[in-house]
């Protein structure tokens, strides 16, 4: 719109109508001026635990971290002891999914696929 130092920028008229007609703009004093933003900023933001209290949320989270750690503790100590057992092909030996009935690598019919 703005082309060689001068141009046109459709502002609203004060017509009810809202309509809008052209008027000429300076580059430099358009260029000075900063746009509003916009969404305007909330102060204080809003928070989703606005209604808990600090002591609650601060329990939650510590019950879900102490969960989290136990799985990976149990999963762990199962790799540890030798009790979890990687599913292998038949036919090639390679590791496997056993949720799908053929091997991806050699495409061969698993016998105990689920």
């Amino acid at each position: 719109m703005v082309a060689g130092g001068g141009g046109t920028r459709d502002t609203p008229t004060s017509s009810a109508e809202g309509a809008w007609q052209a008027t000429s703009v300076d580059a430099t004093a358009s260029a000075s001026r900063a746009a509003p933003p916009l969404i305007p900023p909330v102060w204080p933001p809003h928070r989703h635990t606005e209604g808990v209290g600090a002591v609650v949320r601060d329990v939650a989270e510590l019950l879900i971290v102490v969960a989290l750690g136990g799985m990976v503790v149990a999963v762990v100590r199962r790799l540890l002891a030798g009790q979890l057992r990687v599913y292998r092909c038949a036919v090639c030996a390679r590791p496997t999914s056993r949720g799908y009935p053929r091997c991806r690598h050699c495409g061969c019919e698993q016998p105990d696929a689920l």
